[in-house]
């Protein structure tokens, strides 16, 4: 066991440098914590994935993990590599999971300034948190949306 620290250097220091870089902020911490959970995930099940681990696995440096970019570098990278489609519209990153990815990434960078999107909910004044939105939905689930009369 003393012996460890000096024969698993290498494998240590990556382990501390992949804890300082997820630990430096909260998009940091996000975008990390995201694309190591859809590689983990779906790589057995997407080739594009697999095939690709430099690009995607977190055990590689060059991993997506560890590079978080904007909307505008993110979209042509996925496309390159067939995970998301020119127009949007399919693919495993869709229109739709980017928009949640990328306002989910405003809230976290803007919380607490004028920068942020603010959400809204009738006509309350009061702004909404993203989180808490997730948390209604789940909630109630559209059941109350949905209803078809009186309960009995």
């Amino acid at each position: 066991m003393r012996a460890f620290p000096e024969t698993c250097r290498g494998s240590l220091s990556a382990v501390e440098e992949r804890l300082h870089f997820v630990h430096r902020n909260k998009l940091t911490e996000w975008w990390y914590t995201f694309f190591n959970d859809v590689y983990r995930r779906n790589a057995a099940d997407l080739p594009a994935l697999s095939s690709l681990p430099a690009d995607f696995s977190p055990h590689y440096r060059t991993s997506i993990c560890y590079c978080p970019m904007s909307r505008a570098r993110l979209e042509p990278f996925l496309i390159e590599r067939k995970l998301a489609m020119v127009d949007g519209k399919g693919g495993f990153f869709h229109s739709g999971l980017l928009d949640h990815i990328y306002f989910y990434l405003d809230e976290i960078m803007f919380e607490g300034t004028s920068k942020g999107i603010p959400i809204h909910l009738g006509i309350s004044l009061g702004m909404v948190k993203l989180d808490h939105l997730s948390s209604l939905n789940n909630q109630y689930d559209g059941h109350a949306l949905h209803s078809s009369g009186p309960q009995s």
